[in-house]
């Protein structure tokens, strides 16, 4: 019998092999640790580190790759006990949030106060703060406002035998005074020490904010119009939509969708009659009613899954990144690639993350519900960003999921590996995600 709407199987994280385990009857046991304060989140870590014992540091259950998958003999260290705003400075813009705070709870409290932190994760209602900080989060107002790493200026930690230290800068606007040491914890997967609380710049809500949408013949030339609005930064948001996935927005061909803030509304006609002076010169026009369909789906990715689930079907989402030179290769070929693997029913295609040297992509596979053909797809698109030589992911991260592409992280690994050792040397931190291979590269 397949499950209803009702009976869906609830795993701990959004990871869809997580999910079809579960439906197997696969469930995860662990002890979990719930601080309320962050000292207390600190000790926790140093007697795990004493006592020669593991933790998993969790935020909100939007994981989609098995960072923070429970594993025997670990606990599951639960951050979202860790939920208030410890500071908000309005003159200075800067907020200080603990880190197990939904990034949706902190948005609406500082859209009360006119502000907003420009983070919009597509998983914004169960992302958390120190989640997003630890798995490189980024949001679909990355290409005008930036991704979360932009926006931290200093990070409480809890390191073994370091107890909780401030990492970048309280007092300088730019974030550090030194060595980017902070930097080290953004991405890190909780491997290298757990986040207790961050602070993050703020800015006020703008006064003016428009979308447009332009259908373009195919997806090159969207993606030439985009680049260009990148380089010279006249939108908040830039997402082109292949002609694979736009049919679900009631349009055909490749799609381009732009948000433009300002200040004022002379600026934004100007910003606005640039794009649409811009598509015009690669082919594109106006198209009405697009923005506002995607716009009314864009956290409605739960929903989705439901409908697939009760129909015998799955879909998971693979975000690749390349320069420009390569993304409509890429784009292509995983295209192709995805949907020549047995099993597979769908392959649709965005580029949500715009960059003036680059984009991501986001190819959503929907598939029977198998787990060969789960691997199969996930082993052919490692295969082809290798082949290109692109990134193999932009803003899920790496967890359990991407390790054998683990490779494709270069001397970057070479080097968290080293640091892993130096910071926690008896392993205590999540042992089995980010760091589960580097004594195999540390041996070789």
């Amino acid at each position: 019998m397949e499950p209803s709407f009702t009976n869906w199987p609830r795993p701990l994280d959004m990871w869809p092999l997580e999910m079809m385990l579960v439906e197997r009857g696969w469930r995860p046991r662990a002890k979990v640790l719930r601080p309320l304060t962050r000292m207390a989140a600190a000790r926790i870590v140093d007697a795990a580190s004493r006592l020669g014992a593991c933790i998993t540091p969790r935020g909100g259950g939007s994981n989609v790759v098995g960072a923070s998958l429970p594993v025997p003999c670990c606990a599951l260290l639960d951050l979202t006990g860790l939920g208030k705003i410890l500071e908000f400075n309005d003159e200075d813009l800067y907020i200080h949030v603990e880190a197990g705070a939904r990034v949706w709870s902190v948005e609406e409290w500082l859209n009360k106060r006119g502000y907003t932190l420009g983070y919009h994760p597509q998983s914004i209602r169960l992302a958390t703060i120190g989640g997003s900080i630890a798995m490189l989060g980024s949001g679909s107002l990355a290409p005008g406002l930036g991704n979360i790493e932009d926006i931290v200026l200093w990070l409480d930690v809890a390191i073994p035998r370091l107890g909780l230290v401030r990492l970048g800068s309280h007092t300088s606007p730019r974030g550090w005074t030194g060595p980017g040491v902070k930097h080290l914890l953004i991405g890190s997967e909780g491997g290298l020490g757990v986040i207790v609380s961050a602070g993050l710049r703020v800015r006020p809500l703008p006064r003016h904010i428009e979308a447009r949408a332009y259908a373009f013949p195919g997806f090159s030339q969207a993606m030439a119009a985009a680049r260009e609005a990148a380089i010279w930064g006249v939108a908040r948001m830039l997402r082109i939509i292949d002609p694979s996935e736009s049919p679900l927005y009631g349009a055909e061909g490749a799609l381009l969708l732009a948000e433009v803030e300002t200040p004022g509304e002379g600026l934004l006609a100007s910003r606005l009659g640039y794009l649409d002076s811009l598509a015009s010169r690669f082919g594109g026009e106006k198209v009405e009613g697009v923005y506002e369909r995607w716009s009314s789906s864009r956290y409605g990715y739960d929903s989705y899954l439901r409908e697939l689930w009760g129909i015998g079907l799955w879909v998971d989402t693979i975000d690749t990144a390349a320069p420009w030179s390569r993304v409509a290769r890429l784009n292509e070929e995983l295209k192709r690639s995805l949907s020549s693997v047995p099993g597979v029913a769908m392959v649709m295609s965005h580029s949500g993350h715009i960059y003036p040297n680059g984009a991501s992509l986001y190819h959503t596979i929907v598939m029977e519900r198998r787990l060969d053909t789960y691997w199969r797809v996930w082993h052919t698109a490692a295969e082809v960003v290798r082949g290109i030589g692109a990134s193999f992911t932009h803003q899920h991260g790496w967890g359990l999921l991407r390790k054998h592409g683990i490779d494709m992280l270069g001397d970057n690994y070479r080097v968290y590996c080293m640091v892993k050792e130096a910071l926690d040397p008896g392993w205590a931190l999540n042992p089995r995600g980010l760091p589960s291979r580097c004594r195999r590269i540390g041996e070789g």
